[in-house]
């Protein structure tokens, strides 16, 4: 819902990684004050609303409950909710948007690397990249959520930095890999042999560059589309049904390389 603040209209969104916040409706806005980046996107800007003082968060309430009635003329049940507007269900909500955001990616890295590099690019025909059985590849997954939080950080948000950062920083997490992968499964999982201007095959220009490209396109335009699809669909009970049987799956996938050692076919 839309409420008023400072003379601004803002979005009240009241999950936000378990915190009530805020939400930007104009670029403009980013300059008021407590306004915090919370993202890579340019409109990922919020206010918190354990950041603002007494007085504006009982505004806020107020706007939020819709009947314009003070403190003293709410009922017990308002006041409790008036007073606690994050969920009950903060933590698992918390857990749950985050882990569906880590699969997200897990299962583009496996797009990319099944359908994108075997398919299309080296026309080696299908191949289940990675590890594990299922169409998904942590590694992606754990270096989007690494980058997105670089990039918070350093508070890093214009399309043409968020490339190249992501290009240095994807390459220099791949080199590491290469190198941890060797020590643990002992089996190479890329070989960049024959690319322009690799390094040991453990890295090239041609593969840093759509490296530096995906992450783009994940922290620009993925992220938020996952952001705005998550608060349509937070409280339906077939996305948590859903979202329970892919977990599950993902789990039972990862546990079961224990014996079955690694799905890695080159």
């Amino acid at each position: 819902m839309d409420i008023v603040y400072k003379g601004e209209k803002l979005r009240y969104i009241e999950d936000f990684h378990g915190e009530p916040v805020l939400w930007i409706t104009a670029s403009s806005q980013t300059d008021m004050e407590h306004m915090t980046f919370v993202g890579g996107h340019s409109d990922e800007y919020c206010i918190f609303l354990k950041d603002l003082t007494a007085d504006e968060q009982e505004a806020v309430r107020k706007q939020t409950a819709g009947s314009g009635k003070t403190e003293t003329e709410l009922s017990e049940s308002e006041k409790s909710v008036s007073e606690h507007p994050v969920s009950v269900n903060k933590y698992w909500n918390l857990f749950r948007d985050n882990a569906e955001r880590f699969l997200v990616y897990c299962f583009g890295g496996w797009l990319y690397e099944s359908i994108w590099c075997c398919v299309i690019v080296h026309h080696r025909g299908f191949i289940n990249r990675g590890f594990l059985f299922g169409p998904w590849l942590p590694i992606y997954g754990i270096g989007v959520f690494i980058i997105l939080g670089i990039f918070a950080l350093l508070k890093i948000k214009k399309p043409v930095i968020v490339f190249m950062a992501g290009a240095v920083i994807a390459t220099i997490a791949e080199l590491t890999a290469s190198y941890i992968i060797d020590m643990t499964i002992g089996v190479p999982m890329w070989d960049y042999t024959n690319e322009f201007l690799n390094f040991d095959s453990r890295i090239a220009l041609v593969p840093s560059l759509m490296f530096g490209l995906l992450i783009w396109v994940a922290v620009c335009i993925v992220q938020p589309l996952i952001i705005k699809a998550q608060e349509k669909i937070r409280d339906a009970k077939a996305h948590n049904v859903v979202f329970i049987i892919i977990v599950l799956l993902f789990l039972a996938d990862l546990v079961s390389r224990i014996w079955l050692g690694s799905n890695c076919v080159g």
